[in-house]
């Protein structure tokens, strides 16, 4: 676990240095949503700092990484399909304005689908009768005041109001699209590793099997997770400096590029450099 310690450190100085760098900033849309990813990357990983030094005295503490981790690797599939757009728009010749826009839409649709739910749960609870018909309606028309970028204007009807934008995509659907381009078929295959966790998460009888492997299949498993967590990083800078560039994430850019390359993959100098 030295090296996965290693990059954890890594990931938790860079990740918080990025939270501090724009910390208050008025930025745009797509900066907004990775910024987001660094700050869950960022407590995440100091909790798994944590139980990765727990699990060498009870190994039953895999569990609760395992969660965590299956959490990282969701926001990883749907920062990956954020750089895939962003990478086959260049390829593609599109304008930089419409891959910028395109990709806007995909981040105000992820943004807005925790409200969707939101919305489908409150009603069920009212229809449920744990919450009664003025409730629901001062929830919807709060939620609609407070995020008003992402709600139309509430009704006062009774219903949901609506939301501005398309549902986001599902998980299976990030997977089956990023795992086409060959450059990025390997970290969509993160998909294997975040569906492995998931049965940690939802419970079934095929929980049972899974939390009793050995545990040096357990620890390769988390191990290679945490590199998966060093490339999200990465990914993560060059989108945001691909339509926000500036000198600060231009730098992060280059020394996550050289972490991954020396650090993850192990590369000798001369050919990284090659």
């Amino acid at each position: 676990m030295k090296d996965s310690l290693k990059h954890l450190d890594f990931i938790i100085e860079h990740s918080e240095k990025i939270i501090y760098q724009y910390r208050d900033k008025d930025v745009k849309r797509i900066q907004y949503f990775y910024l987001g990813m660094f700050e869950r990357l960022y407590a995440a990983c100091k909790s798994l700092r944590v139980l990765i030094k727990e699990m060498d005295k009870d190994q039953s503490m895999e569990f609760s990484a395992g969660l965590i981790t299956r959490t990282l690797l969701l926001d990883l599939l749907f920062s990956l399909r954020g750089y895939d757009m962003y990478k086959q728009g260049e390829v593609a010749a599109k304008k930089h304005e419409l891959i910028e826009a395109e990709l806007t839409e995909f981040c105000n649709s992820v943004f807005a689908d925790g409200i969707r739910y939101t919305f489908s749960t409150l009603q069920h609870l009212k229809d449920a009768g744990i919450h009664t018909e003025a409730q629901l309606i001062e929830a919807y028309r709060n939620i609609a005041n407070k995020y008003s970028a992402f709600v139309e204007p509430y009704k006062e009807d009774g219903s949901a109001p609506n939301i501005k934008f398309p549902k986001g995509p599902r998980v299976i659907d990030l997977f089956l699209i990023t795992s086409k381009q060959e450059p990025l078929k390997k970290l969509a295959g993160s998909y294997e590793t975040y569906s492995f966790y998931s049965k940690y998460e939802h419970f079934s009888i095929l929980s049972y099997v899974l939390m009793r492997r050995l545990e040096e299949d357990q620890l390769r498993t988390f191990a290679y997770s945490i590199e998966l967590m060093v490339m999200h990083a990465f990914i993560s800078f060059e989108t945001m400096n691909a339509f926000a560039p500036d000198d600060f994430l231009t730098h992060k850019i280059k020394t996550t590029g050289d972490y991954v390359k020396y650090e993850v993959l192990k590369l000798p100098k001369e050919q990284a450099v090659a």
